[in-house]
């Protein structure tokens, strides 16, 4: 699941569900990618925001492709 916040809320419970700086439980996957816009816009120059936000995004797909395969052949 991938989730973008928009505005400058506070996006606390957005970043613990997304959960990259916690451990996952064993058998369990990390499958919300949370993105600040806002940040992302910060970090770009204006003609590269789109393709920054897509890296962004999609930066842990191929990881937990990985995961699920290399799982799903140890069995």
């Amino acid at each position: 699941m991938i989730i973008v916040g928009l505005g400058n809320h506070d996006f606390a419970n957005m970043v613990r569900l997304d959960g990259d700086d916690v451990v996952v439980a064993e058998g369990a996957r990390d499958v919300v990618q949370f993105v600040k816009f806002n940040e992302v816009v910060k970090q770009s120059e204006p003609n590269t925001i789109k393709d920054n936000l897509a890296a962004v995004v999609l930066e842990e797909v191929p990881g937990q492709l990985v995961e699920c395969f290399s799982k799903d052949l140890v069995k």
